[in-house]
């Protein structure tokens, strides 16, 4: 009997399994057999083609891009198949190998010179050939970040009855030849569309698997496929052949802006082209800015290849600040305020203002501080080719050489897994009873939340769903409130837990929380966490309202990437501050 359950349960268990990689084997319906063949046939062609020959791939190249781009999500899977088995020759290879040792063992060495060279060429897969015959192509690059991003997308695919998601929305941008102010009044009445991947996503798993393929056979194709795409896409987007863009509403061509505001992700446009043109002027350069900073001015900059004009490939916000920014509303350009109805005549242009005026003026403002904070990069299939470092790296020397003022390169950045982290976490502690295996550590800040959220009277979403009582800076000392008092201690509970997470919450020793992997692989430092730094609905959702800052020392931005590339985790660069809070079960005390 004991015996006959556990193999009933064994079975049990396995069952998801199999009706997955069933489901998976009939998602998506073969490609039908004449364009199967035509693929297959154009694909040969260019592989085959002498390296000599530029007439030939071209037409090839284009009639095969033009197919693909026709093909529905199900047939782009099958062709991407198809691709992916493009593979070496295994008794080419073996007769190169045995070639190469024959000349190694008679000491011919230019015999051994060739037989290195035909087992290099052995050793390259005809998908290889292929992308890079189609990367010289007019339209060939963007075409192939395209490719990648189908692919990518198949690859994250978890159920195999996704739909496909719609296309991202298009702002129409002006043409390229016309200016921004005159764009600016013809499409007034456009809205800044939500930014995405520009890349059609694909509907699920599978696609078309034969020649004895499918199910997990097939997506270890698909990741070796992706890798190759990966490594040549990053030869390809080389810091020499990248153009740094200081986006200007005078000189930048209004294509590219509008595409900037048709791609933000992080802080989207919804002012239309007015709000371009703030993010892009000097800002509040003369007064007070909202976060309380002296003054403000504001930057663009976006990296650019020549082979994809008018498209960036990657941008970033920058504000130019007196200090360290603590809040959202401190680097973020807003709306100035409304004219008067009867505004006052302004003197006529030969005017000169009046003496006292004139001795009145401010000095200029001086900023000491570059703060990035917002970085997007609209081609999902250029995931894990490194322009956005390459950019905050290059923007940061460009403003140093402007700006001879600046002194600190920081970052106001979000915590994007912070909910679905602590979430899990609370979740798993509910189930131990309050007790866990780590009650000096997360366990005890955890149980520690969950008592200052009772005792307020707050319920566990309270802080991703609305400020309320809990809205305000983290007390530093006077008489409080016992209601100030609650609210603090889950304040203070929240900001400690991020740090944990920030710090100590890993996936294969690297950060777990996708932004602050990014920054410290680029070799910036963790210095400050920051309550109630983007109390917006979405900021609230996110993160609880806390934002962050990264510090990118230039002079130690090297040092720091080898370390967490080499090390990961364990060399994470972060400040005393933030180490204490994070080894201090989320008390500030």
């Amino acid at each position: 009997f004991f015996f006959s359950h556990l193999l009933g349960r064994r079975l049990l268990e396995f069952l998801p399994f199999m009706f997955r990689l069933r489901a998976l084997l009939r998602a998506c319906p073969p490609l039908p057999r004449a364009d199967e063949q035509r693929l297959r046939g154009l694909l040969r062609e260019i592989a085959q083609t002498p390296p000599g020959d530029d007439v030939l791939p071209a037409r090839l190249g284009k009639s095969l891009m033009s197919a693909y781009e026709a093909l529905q999500p199900p047939g782009r899977l099958g062709f991407l198949s198809i691709l992916a088995r493009q593979d070496v020759d295994l008794s080419t290879v073996r007769r190169s190998c045995q070639n190469l040792l024959a000349a190694e063992d008679d000491c011919r060495a230019a015999a051994s010179l060739r037989a290195r060279g035909a087992l290099r060429e052995a050793l390259e897969p005809p998908s290889e050939r292929i992308i890079g015959r189609l990367a010289q192509q007019p339209g060939g690059l963007r075409f192939l970040v395209a490719m990648r991003a189908d692919l990518l997308s198949a690859l994250a695919q978890r159920g195999p009855f996704a739909e496909a998601a719609p296309p991202s929305p298009s702002l129409s941008p002006p043409a390229a030849g016309s200016s921004a102010a005159t764009a600016a009044a013809a499409t007034a009445a456009a809205a800044a569309a939500e930014a995405g991947s520009v890349a059609s996503p694909l509907a699920a798993e599978g696609g078309e698997a034969g020649e004895g393929e499918r199910g997990e056979g097939l997506r270890e194709r698909w990741r070796a496929l992706d890798g190759s795409l990966r490594r040549l896409l990053s030869t390809w987007f080389d810091q020499g052949l990248l153009k740094l863009e200081a986006l200007s509403w005078e000189t930048s061509p209004a294509g590219l802006l509008g595409r900037v505001m048709q791609y933000e992700r992080v802080h989207p446009f919804t002012g239309g082209w007015p709000d371009l043109q703030r993010r892009l002027g000097g800002g509040d350069a003369d007064g007070a800015s909202e976060g309380g900073a002296a003054g403000r001015y504001n930057r663009m900059f976006a990296l650019t290849h020549p082979r994809m004009p008018g498209e960036p490939l990657v941008f970033v916000h920058v504000a130019l600040v007196g200090e360290v920014p603590s809040r959202l509303a401190a680097v973020l350009p807003s709306a100035p305020p409304l004219p008067s109805v009867s505004p006052p005549s302004a003197p006529p242009p030969s005017a000169s203002p009046p003496a006292a005026a004139a001795s009145a003026a401010p000095p200029p403002f001086a900023p000491t501080t570059a703060a990035f904070y917002s970085i997007s990069s609209p081609f999902s299939g250029l995931r894990g080719v490194p322009v956005g470092g390459l950019l905050i790296k290059q923007a940061a020397a460009s403003l140093a050489a402007a700006e001879p003022s600046l002194r600190t390169f920081v970052t106001l950045s979000p915590v994007p897994g912070f909910r679905t982290w602590l979430t899990a976490r609370l979740a798993r502690q509910r189930a131990s009873g309050g007790g866990g295996e780590d009650l000096s550590g997360e366990g005890a800040a955890l149980n520690g939340l969950l008592q200052a959220l009772s005792a307020a009277g707050l319920d566990e979403t309270a802080p991703f769903s609305e400020l309320g009582p809990l809205h305000g800076p983290i007390s530093t000392g006077g008489v409080q409130s016992p209601e100030q008092e609650r609210a603090d201690a889950v304040r203070r509970s929240l900001v400690g837990l991020c740090a944990r997470y920030l710090c100590r919450a890993t996936q294969r020793q690297r950060a777990l929380d996708p932004v602050a992997g990014f920054h410290m692989r680029n070799g910036a430092a963790l210095i400050a966490i920051h309550w109630a730094a983007n109390p917006s609905s979405y900021g609230l959702e996110e993160s609880a309202s806390i934002m962050v800052n990264y510090h990118y020392d230039m002079p130690e931005v090297e040092a720091r990437h080898s370390a967490y590339v080499a090390k990961g985790v364990t060399e994470l660069a972060a400040s005393p501050e933030v180490w204490r809070l994070a080894h201090a079960s989320g008390s500030l005390t």
